[in-house]
């Protein structure tokens, strides 16, 4: 090998190696924002029901993990949610799924992690057990359409998981078959190791802000092991149009970040980074979308002046300008982003 070739992969690869530095140092700075755990002391032996206090519930069964009850009487239950765009992003989550070698594009209708922990070593779901939860959502929201996955860490997307999901309404005889009362969380803030766009677009989920839980309706997933899962629907009926995109800032410098879409109407982020985009690059055909990154000091560029969509494949030029530094909260983030 020549050493001209000889210094050109290096180079590659050294460039590989500082983009993904940046990459990671802007999500760690994104990471600040991430939703704290609900904790919940729940029994090893006992069938246990607990509210979430956005309505959810969650039913465990006796004996429902894998410790020894002689020794173990009480585990803590770890539990949060992941409903919107601008959380997605917090959370570094990529909303897509692979069938037949094939990525598909999904839409959240809502997501949950849940973990369990004995001290701090973690706990399994015993196997012959499972978990029952159900997301609490507004009756209106319901989505039949749903289909069930759970989040591979290791791929960075979601695999298909079966499941029999139904809107359920709230039906309070269920207390008498599970535990003696509600359990709650003894702690709200509990953080564990991780396992053009107009402003009225932006939407406050005020269902969960209200005082009465009424008018809600659940989307139920049975589960068999702890993680990440998510209500998704695979995105059809959408024209996606390649383009190749050339991303710069206002004194147009090269953008080396990850640059991320958001639709109007759709609840996803849409990821893509220097080593895609050249090949991979789409944008939905009339659909309104917004445009940013998020820099290595956690700086939010967006897309203020969008380019004329030519013909598919042509090369655009899009333009972040600095929008602010880095949100200091969720809700920040959502209205600089243009995004619930």
């Amino acid at each position: 090998m020549r050493n001209s070739q000889l210094v050109n992969i290096v180079s590659f690869l050294v460039a590989m190696v500082l983009c993904s530095i940046s990459d990671l140092s802007a999500q760690n700075k994104l990471s600040n924002l991430k939703s704290p755990f609900s904790k919940y002391e729940v029994s090893t032996t006992e069938c246990s029901k607990i509210m979430h206090h956005s309505g959810s519930l969650i039913y465990i069964p006796s004996n429902a993990f894998a410790v020894d009850v002689s020794k173990v009487d009480v585990v803590t239950l770890l539990y949060r949610e992941v409903r919107t765009p601008s959380e997605m992003l917090i959370h570094n989550i990529n909303m897509t799924t692979q069938l037949m070698g094939k990525t598909f594009y999904l839409e959240s209708n809502g997501m949950f992690e849940i973990y369990c922990l004995n001290g701090e070593d973690t706990v399994q779901v015993h196997e012959d057990r499972s978990i029952v939860v159900r997301l609490a959502l507004p009756s209106k929201e319901v989505d039949v359409t749903m289909e069930g996955f759970r989040y591979n860490e290791k791929e960075g997307l979601w695999d298909s998981y079966t499941n029999r999901i139904q809107p359920l309404f709230l039906n309070d005889k269920d207390d008498d078959l599970w535990g003696s009362g509600v359990v709650q969380s003894n702690a709200e803030n509990v953080e564990v190791m991780e396992p053009g766009w107009d402003d009225e677009w932006v939407v406050d989920p005020a269902w969960a802000r209200q005082d009465s839980l009424r008018n809600l309706a659940f989307q139920t997933m049975e589960i068999f092991d702890f993680g990440l899962y998510n209500y998704d629907r695979i995105i059809n009926g959408e024209e996606f149009v390649s383009y190749v995109p050339q991303f710069v800032n206002q004194n147009n410098d090269s953008i080396k970040t990850d640059v991320y879409v958001v639709y109007e109407g759709l609840n996803t982020v849409i990821y893509f980074n220097e080593y895609n985009w050249a090949k991979d690059f789409t944008l939905i055909k009339n659909r309104k979308y917004s445009m940013f990154t998020v820099d290595e000091d956690g700086a939010i560029f967006k897309l203020n002046q969008y380019p004329e969509l030519t013909a598919a494949g042509s090369t655009l030029t899009f333009m972040l300008e600095k929008k602010a530094d880095l949100p200091k909260s969720a809700d920040e983030l959502s209205k600089l982003i243009g995004a619930r």
